[in-house]
């Protein structure tokens, strides 16, 4: 029997300064984290937010159209208001 599961890619950073991997591990260490865990967590944080700007950015989009055909619904709805008023004898501005 074989095993399907596959397994996660490694990721190598290189050249990152001394100083850098220093301060990389304390952070963790203040979070009782393992630096792996650590740098995991920001990795799919970052993931995350580019995931969120894309959802945000749809829902502006689809918040003007909906806008926009609201708008187009009101003015209509008043131009019928307008024909019914007329059509009932009274003013065409009520």
């Amino acid at each position: 029997m074989t095993n399907n599961v596959t397994k996660p890619p490694t990721i190598t950073i290189r050249n990152l300064p001394r100083d850098k991997q220093i301060r990389i591990q304390e952070l963790a260490k203040q979070s009782n984290k393992s630096m792996n865990t650590y740098l995991c967590d920001i990795l799919s944080d970052i993931a995350e937010r580019y995931e969120v700007k894309e959802t945000e950015s749809r829902y502006a989009e689809l918040l003007q159209q909906t806008i926009e055909a609201l708008n187009l619904s009101t003015a209509e709805l008043q131009k019928n208001q307008q024909l019914i008023n007329m059509l009932l004898g009274g003013n065409e501005d009520e």
